[in-house]
């Protein structure tokens, strides 16, 4: 495996990146919400009027991250993995391993979708520091890498629907659709699971459950960080105390995201090495 390729082929997947206008359009937008949040977030407390400090933004903006972030990370990484355009007609007619293409564009997307989404909470944390101080500053540091390493699930996830589809159109549909499971669906299917178990199963049940979903350990993951258990949710407060602290749980659940980004690219690349792409 050469890593002058893998380098070559993940910065021009980076010079595409950077000049594709949906890129600068999500940098534009995100950043316009994480302000807008900031400013306006919280009204029922009373923090209107003037900007939140980082740890009142940081819960105020954990919801858009959840939701926005793994729908422009399918949608950046089905576009690339997809298969279609002429950069990718030329690629595959080179002397490459699929190995070195495939970790080559992971590589740059993974750049693309950082630089994004870190352009994004830089601008807005500069603005907080010069109007509000930098009280809970460490906190929303830790919830841009979270919100970052729930971006490169979320493309390795794409990657593995692309190889699955091979087709963009059918690739599409299937990340609206694993979109769709990993922020409403499976998250109604566990509770009306719940409610049909009793005492230590019920919580069993629920406490697992977090384990198969990279959205709500994330979710889970913030509140630890912000220091917010009364708002875990059933499954996180049986996690945590199952686990018997915040520090054996974050320690599991990292450990279990990383796992989710492991098997989606391995399982990826072993799909796409043994594909015919002509």
């Amino acid at each position: 495996m050469s890593w002058n390729s893998i380098y070559t082929i993940a910065e021009s997947e980076i010079i595409i990146g950077v000049r594709n206008k949906w890129t600068h359009i999500f940098t534009i937008i995100f950043t316009i919400l994480v302000l807008g949040i900031s400013y306006f977030g919280l009204t029922a407390s009373g923090y209107t009027g003037s900007m939140q400090d980082f740890s009142r933004t940081t819960l105020s903006s954990l919801n858009l991250v959840l939701y926005i972030i793994p729908l422009i990370s399918l949608i950046i990484g089905v576009m690339s993995f997809s298969g279609d355009g002429r950069l990718n007609e030329l690629i595959f007619a080179q002397p490459l391993n699929r190995w070195e293409i495939y970790l080559g564009k992971l590589l740059g997307l993974l750049v693309v979708i950082f630089t994004s989404t870190s352009l994004g909470f830089g601008i807005s944390g500069f603005i907080i520091l010069m109007r509000v101080g930098s009280d809970g500053v460490f906190r929303y540091l830790v919830f841009v890498l979270l919100s970052n390493f729930l971006a490169f699930i979320f493309i390795g996830i794409s990657s593995l629907i692309s190889v699955i589809a091979r087709q963009r159109g059918r690739a599409f549909g299937i990340s609206v659709l694993a979109w769709f499971i990993f922020l409403i669906f499976y998250d109604l299917v566990i509770i009306g699971a719940t409610t049909l178990l009793r005492g230590k199963v019920a919580a069993t049940f629920a406490m697992l459950s977090l384990l198969g979903n990279p959205v709500d350990i994330v979710r889970v993951l913030s509140l630890i960080t912000l220091n917010q258990p009364e708002i875990f949710g059933p499954a996180g407060a049986a996690f945590l105390k199952f686990l018997g602290g915040s520090l054996q749980t974050y320690t599991v659940l990292i450990l279990d995201l990383m796992l989710w980004f492991v098997f989606s690219v391995f399982l990826s690349i072993k799909i796409f090495s043994k594909q015919d792409i002509t």
